[in-house]
């Protein structure tokens, strides 16, 4: 899921730097059995979407990496 996710947000690195998943043979019907509401009514927490998160994490390496002098 998370490499499906980082190669739609860059396909440009599908052929460089992420390896091959094959989708097939991955349970994308899988769910986490938990319930926030207390956390989101109690607390008044808003949870960042998976999606999001992979994205902005690849975004903040990639601009990392950029600034890292290659050898």
């Amino acid at each position: 899921m998370f490499v499906d996710v980082m190669g739609r947000a860059h396909p440009e690195l599908k052929e460089e730097k992420l390896a091959p998943v094959d989708l097939s043979k991955v349970d994308l019907n899988f769910t986490f059995k938990y319930d926030a509401t207390p956390t989101k009514e109690e607390l008044g927490i808003t949870f960042t979407p998976l999606e999001k998160m992979v994205t902005d994490t690849l975004d903040r390496l990639l601009e990392l990496e950029r600034q890292i002098p290659a050898k």
